[in-house]
């Protein structure tokens, strides 16, 4: 069964698209809500989140995910909105999973409200982009899942990080699927395949910032297609 649902059909890959673009009203609508100069709440924040990609999708969904703003994006950590409220200066961190007739999206962004980030905030978001970037330029067929983890480790160092998390893992009619890009995964690469890579750096506990940046990629025969098309919020 593994094997099975590790390529994707042409018909499962549209599915995947279609939550993919959710997933991107989403991301969007947290970085138009970034822009603006009034407060908000993070449950706030939520329910504006989900009802954008409901609205989309002209139904209810299922939705899972996590919301991290200000110092909370510092630390690998998966948590809903408890009512903070969100100032100038915060980051906002959103991962988010929506389901579409029976497919899911898998994705990750973070923004930055009332402004222009700082120096910090920049530092862990421009690295977590790195080597979402690496990973992307790994992620070929033929190679394995352990070469990907590799492109993101060698790229976290060039910036003097360490690897936090897992650099990503297939997704389809589950969340998280079979194959994961770790260093002791040798699952060879093949057309057909989707992957969420998501690398990220955090500060730790006690810092200020952390960033994640995680899109859908599909592996075709030359080369990657990233599915996802939401904007980069910083």
């Amino acid at each position: 069964m593994d094997a099975a649902r590790r390529i994707k059909t042409p018909r499962e890959i549209e599915l995947l698209r279609a939550a993919a673009a959710l997933a991107d009203a989403a991301q969007q609508q947290l970085l138009a809500a970034s822009r603006t100069q009034r407060p908000w709440t993070d449950i706030e924040l939520w329910r504006d989140l989900v009802g954008a990609m409901e609205h989309r999708a002209g139904r209810l969904l299922t939705v899972q995910g996590a919301l991290l703003t200000g110092p909370r994006t510092a630390v690998v950590a998966g948590a809903l909105p408890d009512g903070r409220v969100v100032g100038p200066g915060d980051l906002a961190l959103l991962d988010i999973s929506p389901r579409l007739d029976g497919y899911w999206a898998d994705c990750c962004n973070v923004v930055a409200f009332g402004g222009e980030p700082d120096a910090d905030q920049v530092r862990w978001f421009s690295a977590a982009r790195a080597a979402f970037e690496a990973g992307v330029e790994a992620l070929r067929p033929g190679r394995r899942c352990c070469d990907v983890a590799a492109a993101v480790e060698e790229s976290f160092a060039r910036h003097g990080l360490p690897v936090t998390h897992y650099s990503g893992h297939q997704v389809g009619a589950g969340v998280n699927e079979l194959p994961r890009l770790v260093p002791y995964d040798e699952t060879v690469i093949e057309p057909g395949m989707v992957f969420a890579i998501e690398p990220g750096a955090y500060a730790g506990p006690g810092g200020r910032s952390g960033a994640r940046a995680e899109r859908m990629v599909l592996v075709t025969e030359t080369g990657p297609d990233v599915i996802s098309a939401f904007t980069w919020g910083l």
